[in-house]
């Protein structure tokens, strides 16, 4: 299970790009692929800003709107780079709060990275907060 939200370092709600990159990293933390020596396992790193912004928002509409098994896709037609969320399991802690597990597709400069193991909650101010299990 996961912990609430109000016990981790509070994330503003609409993160400035760099910000931006640092919430999502979190995302890599814990997850499987075989990367090339050369190639950083954090994809985010060679993503660029409209990129990121990107996949916030459509992290955040695909973990708020999105049923388990619903895949939420962004694109940026400016760099070729896409990915996708997919909500895997939604409950409630006991504190009342609503959380969920995902995964996320990144396709970034032709490198796809499937992380999965993902978790977030719904923080009092509506938006979904990573969080550690």
């Amino acid at each position: 299970m996961c912990s609430e939200p109000g016990a981790h370092t509070p994330r503003p709600s609409a993160p400035p790009h760099a910000a931006a990159v640092l919430i999502l990293a979190a995302l890599a933390a814990g997850c499987r692929t075989s990367a090339a020596p050369d190639i950083p396992y954090d994809l985010y790193e060679l993503m660029s800003d409209s990129d990121v912004a990107l996949a916030v928002e459509t992290m955040q509409l695909g973990l708020e709107t999105g049923s388990d098994g619903a895949v939420a896709r962004w694109s940026n037609p400016e760099t070729g780079n896409s990915g996708a969320i997919k909500p895997v399991r939604t409950y409630q802690t006991a504190g009342g709060y609503f959380c969920r597990d995902f995964e996320e597709l990144l396709n970034v400069e032709g490198i796809v990275r499937i992380y999965e193991d993902n978790h977030a909650c719904r923080a009092d101010d509506g938006v979904w907060r990573f969080i550690d299990d």
